[in-house]
């Protein structure tokens, strides 16, 4: 990220081959592959040519990948937005605008997710289901399978809570969001300081977090260094959101982390780390650690899920 000038010694050739294998796991190879043209620059530091070729060849795939999702995800939002529909792009490509220049063709790109709103949230559903008569659907969003090799979700709602009544605040506020307003980028950046949080909180509970979201977030953070506090302590995130600041600038600034529950967030997320290639751990072992951090949506979860079942079967 530029905070340091070099590695603390020069890796032997076989350690450069787990590195390789690690960022790649971590979807950094891209970004770490600025950090190792920088190393070849100095004196002293030498890469093993096959593993460079390899390297570079990635850095290269990864600009045609963007390049390609990027016009995907344009397509997505005009076929929506031609239906009389507003949409935005939520997480993915939304993040690069946030990215440094030198970064930003380098991000490892992922599915498609676009937040759409009609008269109805259902009317969104119905619209897909023309064409996709047996699109999976669920609280959150549809599929809309229109890439073979990219996932596309529509999302009818941004994000959710465990907890009933904070998620109530969570919809009353999404609702209150004039989506057009978010093409506005210091908009759109101001809604992303509440919802990557919110995102990220899910994800601590189910998949785990990666670095690369902690990336995402940290260049937010770069760009957009302040949230709206009221808003998050209204939906219950704020420590959340505290203890995964502190984390990221550990990481990416070695600042150090003040806090008990940073401390313990940051070693949830190196343990999902660690696992990444070992998929043998279950969601409940995960959720057995985090009720340690942040009892309160754990506890709530059954009640959700029970939640979600109803509403689906409902619709």
């Amino acid at each position: 990220m530029g905070s340091r000038e070099q590695l603390s010694e020069i890796p032997t050739a076989k350690e450069w081959e787990t590195l390789f294998q690690e960022v790649s796991l971590q979807g950094l190879a891209g970004i770490t592959y600025i950090g190792v043209k920088k190393l070849l620059k100095q004196p002293g530091w030498t890469l093993p040519k096959p593993l460079l070729l390899v390297w570079s060849g990635c850095a290269v795939q990864l600009k045609e990948e963007n390049e390609r999702l990027s016009t995907r995800v344009d397509r997505v939002v005009r076929h929506f937005r031609e239906a009389g529909y507003q949409a935005v792009i939520l997480k993915g490509q939304s993040h690069l605008a946030n990215y440094p220049e030198v970064f930003r063709d380098l991000r490892t790109p992922g599915d498609i997710d676009v937040w759409v709103r009609g008269e109805k949230r259902t009317s969104v559903y119905d619209l897909v289901r023309k064409d996709f008569p047996d699109a999976e659907f669920g609280y959150l969003h549809i599929h809309f399978p229109v890439y073979s090799k990219t996932e596309v979700e529509v999302h009818i709602r941004p994000a959710y809570l465990c907890n009933p009544f904070r998620n109530r605040r969570l919809q009353q506020w999404a609702d209150s969001i004039d989506l057009d307003s978010l093409k506005d980028l210091d908009n759109f950046r101001d809604f992303n300081a509440i919802f990557q949080p919110l995102h990220l909180f899910k994800h601590l509970f189910r998949e785990g977090i990666n670095i690369r979201q902690l990336l995402d977030y940290y260049f937010l953070l770069k760009q957009c260094p302040n949230e709206d506090k009221k808003k998050l302590r209204l939906l219950g995130i704020d420590r959340f959101t505290e203890d995964l600041r502190s984390v990221v600038y550990y990481l990416f600034e070695d600042l150090p982390i003040c806090s008990i529950t940073g401390k313990r967030l940051l070693n949830e997320i190196m343990i999902d780390i660690a696992n990444a290639n070992n998929n043998a751990e279950g969601e409940f072992d995960r959720l057995k650690r985090v009720l340690k951090i942040y009892p309160g949506e754990v506890l709530w979860r059954p009640y959700f899920w029970l939640f979600q079942k109803i509403w689906k079967f409902c619709h």
